[in-house]
């Protein structure tokens, strides 16, 4: 069949035999959803640069957009895509008996190609293929795929060899000879816009040149082809712009649409990285760690701190005064001890945590007041201020006057319950002849003393 380009300038399309003897037709090959049809060609004559710009031509032109709708090639109810290829095997030297070698074999001349009535053709095939059977042609490398004037507009991108493969694909060319008229698509025009496979060129391709069961389109390749199918119960489709869910939701791999896991859903979602849910109880964290705004355990910072209230910095104390304490800690606390001068004189290992000091048990003048306290995890935080001790004003010495009594220091001899020494804030007077110093048990002595029973005689 030959394809007039209109103003009487057409392609000159020819196929070359194949030297082969097996049977080399277009091939359809189906895998899983994918349709793929191979013109399988050869060349008389031209080179290879030739060649490959007319094997792009026609990928190009029948992989590209398709008229009408401006979606890829596809087939049937699922719209199963449909891919071209040109398979060329190379030179030969004559298409002469182009049949017997089974290839679409075109023969490349320079000038224009004359039908048997003379008519010029920039390329011209004879025949249309029928089941992907081969034909032959010529084609002019001087004219093929060369800018075109028409109608007073120059159209620099002809798409000649696209319109010829048609051709080996089984169609006719889209002309009205009564009229005079050619189709808006790619078998009618071969420049502007036009020159692009409808739908139903596609279909008929794929007809001509694959097996039923090498077409066949089923249900399960209508998810996941770009298209919402309500008519296949879709909601949406994962390759579809947009896929047809609404916000926070996700197209599934069935084609229906899933709530996204997001931070704060009420779920541990681990596919999108996520360690807690701050919203759960548990939030998924190790006890040291807290879930952070992003759904990720982090560790706690611990707020552990102690300020001495009473007395303030730089206070005159004479005699006895208690001391005060505010503790602030995001852990257990286990017990908060009081020095002076950086000697130990007294652990408390209860709220309210604070110290009877004596002004007495102390030189007059400054002394460094510091409580620390310390966390069950072994972490501490202190607190200083200054102090002046003074002797009080009913003090006397000897301590036979009445009332006065005497001073108390820690270091006379004598371990005074009455004053709370304890082996521990006063060591060298209460000296623990037998046991240990363990203040905190239940069953020391007066003294802070702890005898175990292994060591009773």
């Amino acid at each position: 069949m030959k394809n007039k380009l209109f103003l009487g300038l057409y392609t000159m399309f020819l196929f070359v035999l194949m030297i082969s003897a097996v049977e080399a037709k277009n091939s359809c090959e189906k895998n899983e959803c994918d349709i793929t049809i191979t013109i399988n060609l050869v060349a008389a004559g031209g080179n290879q640069e030739t060649i490959n710009k007319w094997i792009q031509d026609i990928e190009d032109v029948w992989n590209g957009p398709v008229k009408g709708n401006g979606d890829s090639p596809t087939y049937g109810e699922c719209r199963c895509p449909v891919h071209f290829e040109v398979n060329f095997s190379g030179f030969v030297a004559s298409c002469n008996n182009t049949a017997a070698g089974g290839w679409h074999c075109i023969e490349i001349t320079q000038g224009y190609a004359n039908d048997s009535s003379g008519k010029k053709y920039r390329g011209y095939m004879r025949g249309v293929s029928g089941k992907g059977s081969s034909i032959s042609g010529w084609w002019s490398s001087d004219h093929m795929n060369k800018p075109v004037t028409i109608e007073n507009t120059t159209y620099e991108l002809v798409h000649d060899a696209a319109h010829e493969a048609g051709h080996m694909l089984g169609l006719g060319d889209d002309y009205n000879s009564t009229t005079n008229t050619y189709g808006n698509n790619i078998m009618g025009r071969t420049w502007g816009d036009d020159a692009k496979p409808t739908q139903e060129q596609i279909n008929k391709a794929v007809e001509n040149n694959c097996k039923p069961e090498d077409r066949e389109c089923p249900d399960e390749c209508c998810c996941a082809n770009g298209y919402i199918d309500k008519h296949k119960d879709e909601e949406c489709d994962p390759f579809a712009s947009p896929q047809g869910c609404r916000e926070k939701e996700d197209c599934g791999f069935d084609c229906k649409c899933i709530k996204r896991p997001f931070c704060g859903d009420g779920n541990i979602s681990t596919e999108i990285g996520e360690e807690c849910e701050p919203s759960r109880k548990p939030t998924g964290c190790k006890e040291d760690e807290e879930c952070t705004e992003e759904c990720l355990c982090e560790k706690k910072e611990e707020n552990l701190s102690i300020k001495i209230t009473s007395p303030s910095n730089n206070t005159t104390i004479s005699g006895e005064k208690s001391v005060k304490t505010s503790v602030i800690s995001s852990e257990n606390v286990e017990k908060v001890k009081f020095y002076i001068d950086e000697i130990l004189k007294y652990t408390d290992y209860s709220e309210p945590y604070s110290w009877r000091l004596d002004a007495a048990d102390y030189e007059a003048g400054e002394h460094i007041l510091k409580a620390v306290v310390w966390s069950i995890k072994g972490t501490s935080a202190e607190d200083s201020i200054t102090i002046i001790t003074e002797e009080a004003e009913n003090e006397t010495e000897g301590g036979n006057g009445g009332g006065g009594g005497g001073a108390r220091t820690c270091g006379n001899g004598i371990c005074s319950v009455e004053l709370e020494e304890n082996c521990e804030n006063c060591p060298a007077d209460c000296v623990c002849e037998t046991g240990v110093c363990d203040v905190t048990n239940p069953l020391a002595d007066p003294f802070g003393c702890y005898v175990p029973y292994g060591d009773i005689e």
